[in-house]
């Protein structure tokens, strides 16, 4: 984040911009990405918006590192390292902290998730056609499995 002199932005709209990004965290967690991307809705100016993140990570009111591993923790039992790795992306959290979050994590394997799915869509591989076992890899692909992983 880049250090904006406190003198070049406007007060009352920094006031404003702080105020809306606590109400919106009293919602909910954000990344520093979504946070920026509100407050660009919102038609602030990036300077006052570069402050206002600033303010938000000093006091630890937004943390990529403490979202992304809540966000593992309470997502890992539903979906595979792939998939987490890709939500986690489109919030806008950095490689590194992603990366991580995963290593701190304690995963389930890939193959206790694909039961759960397959037991959950009532599948029986020995009773399946090709044409139901083709349906079923392809959800499990959706779902971010690896296709050596459903093999």
């Amino acid at each position: 984040m880049m250090g904006v002199a406190t003198a070049d932005v406007d007060h009352d709209l920094l006031k404003k911009a702080k105020s809306r990004a606590l109400f919106l965290l009293d919602r909910m967690d954000y990344t520093s990405f979504r946070m920026r991307q509100k407050l660009r809705q919102g038609a602030y100016p990036e300077a006052v918006i570069d402050k206002t993140l600033e303010y938000l990570t000093e006091r630890k009111y937004i943390d990529d590192d403490r979202y992304a591993s809540l966000y593992v923790h309470s997502h890992k039992d539903a979906m595979p390292e792939r998939m987490l790795r890709k939500k986690m992306k489109e919030r806008g959290l950095p490689g590194e902290v992603i990366s991580r979050a995963l290593e701190e994590a304690d995963l389930p394997d890939e193959s206790i998730l694909i039961e759960k799915y397959l037991k959950k869509k009532h599948y029986d591989p020995s009773s399946a056609d090709p044409r139901d076992r083709q349906k079923i890899m392809r959800f499990l692909i959706s779902k971010g499995f690896s296709y050596d992983s459903i093999l």
